[in-house]
């Protein structure tokens, strides 16, 4: 929550600061994106039924400010800087025994997009585009048999006697669905990343769906 508060804060005066220095006749927009995620592990490793753990989902957090560019009648170039929290939860499924176990990721994310506005006045659009993920947090929880209060992803690694840490840069991709009318919109995104979320863990990978409220300046 700390880092998510110095981002916030950041974000906050980057936004201000940024508007009042546009040229009045600039075409480049700014605005601020905030919403929700259910994010899960893929890959090969990230199944571990075999040990009796069942993967769900993990709902977080994530907003930043967004950029666009106009590369033409339809077609907008839209940089971001994002705080997003990823990670998944594990449901314990064995006879007996009942608790929850938490991997928490959390990163700033800075996806370059490409959107295809449908209409020129507003209104659908799709977007895809890469993202890179600088890894801010990591950390691992339980609860009810699996009691484990929030520890860092490191000391864990450090007590279990195995290296478990997040890879510091990620990369991956995103597509996605918006619709916008004058300064406000929403849009649903996927995704998903390329590269492994722990260093040393195997194929586990992040990936999301997402819902964002957007609002822009102009």
């Amino acid at each position: 929550m700390r880092a998510l508060t110095r981002f916030a804060s950041i974000m906050s005066v980057v936004a201000v600061l940024a508007v009042g220095n546009l040229p009045a006749q600039s075409n480049i927009g700014l605005g601020v994106v905030a919403g929700i995620d259910f994010a899960t592990f893929t890959g090969s490793d990230a199944n571990l039924s075999i040990l009796g753990l069942d993967k769900g989902s993990l709902t977080g957090f994530l907003g930043g400010v967004f950029v666009t560019v106009p590369l033409g009648s339809s077609v907008v170039l839209e940089p971001e800087a994002v705080y997003v929290g990823k990670g998944t939860n594990y449901a314990i499924n064995e006879s007996g025994v009942s608790g929850d176990i938490t991997f928490d990721l959390e990163y700033i994310e800075v996806p370059v997009l490409l959107r295809y506005n449908f209409q020129s006045d507003g209104g659908p659009y799709a977007l895809a585009g890469a993202a890179v993920g600088f890894n801010i947090s990591c950390t691992v929880s339980g609860s009810g048999d699996a009691a484990l209060p929030s520890t860092d992803c490191v000391d864990l690694g450090t007590v279990a006697g195995v290296p478990f840490d997040a890879t510091s840069v990620t990369f991956g991709g995103v597509v996605g669905l918006g619709y916008q009318r004058g300064k406000v919109g929403v849009e649903g995104r996927y995704e998903f990343d390329f590269s492994d979320a722990y260093k040393d863990a195997g194929s586990i990978k992040n990936a999301a769906w997402e819902i964002l409220l957007r609002y822009q300046f102009r």
